[in-house]
């Protein structure tokens, strides 16, 4: 049957609570663009035709902030964070947009590569594999992750994570803070206190046929 079962499980966003800037950030391209000076329309598509992929990420003067993530130059899913509440997808994209034309913004844009492309957006769209929240520790995740070739992220926390393992084929790729800084400890995880370990995965990662938007 395999890690992922077809029951609904809550998003990993609602669990972990994060807000777009505590997201891994990759590569900066561009840095602190002011949305009064810049056309973000042609932005959009000078992306689109470099094929990038990686994520735009968008901090407003109202404290609020949107994340767009593009692959391959296609934007295959937004997300929205305000006072008020959390969007995601075209939702998420549409209020980012209308936002741009009342309030100023500032615009960053990062490059990932594909392998960390996939295994963050479970972050943002992925479902809770079944298990014990403290049923196994981190390193017995990791192994039966290993063998399953799994692509996800896995949380060591409870509300406010400890750290964040994006794992791509069963290996990990990277670990994180909760503030989205990375550890310096490669496919190593870091040292953690925290007994609580939760994973998430998108089926079909590869194809993101879950989240197209």
């Amino acid at each position: 049957m395999g890690l992922i079962s077809g029951a609904a499980f809550a998003s990993a966003v609602d669990t972990l609570k994060f807000p777009p800037t505590a997201f891994p950030k990759g590569k900066p391209i561009q840095k602190n663009l002011d949305t009064h000076y810049i056309n973000l329309s042609g932005l959009f598509r000078s992306l689109a035709t470099e094929g990038f992929g990686g994520t735009v990420l968008m901090v407003f003067e109202d404290g609020s902030e949107a994340l767009i993530v593009f692959r391959e130059g296609t934007i295959i899913t937004a997300y929205h964070y305000a006072d008020d509440g959390r969007k995601i997808g075209l939702p998420a994209l549409t209020q980012a947009l209308v936002q741009t034309r009342q309030t100023r913004a500032y615009v960053d844009v990062f490059k990932l590569e594909h392998e960390i492309l996939v295994a963050l957006l479970p972050l943002l769209h992925g479902v809770q594999v079944p298990g014990e929240a403290k049923g196994q520790s981190l390193e017995e995740r990791l192994a039966a992750f290993k063998e399953a070739e799994f692509v996800g992220a896995i949380v060591a926390g409870e509300q406010v994570p400890e750290t964040v393992g994006l794992v791509y084929g069963g290996i990990p790729m990277g670990w994180f803070d909760a503030q989205g800084t990375e550890h310096e400890t490669g496919a190593q995880p870091p040292p953690v206190r925290a007994l609580t370990v939760r994973a998430f995965a998108l089926e079909h990662a590869d194809t993101f046929a879950a989240i197209n938007l």
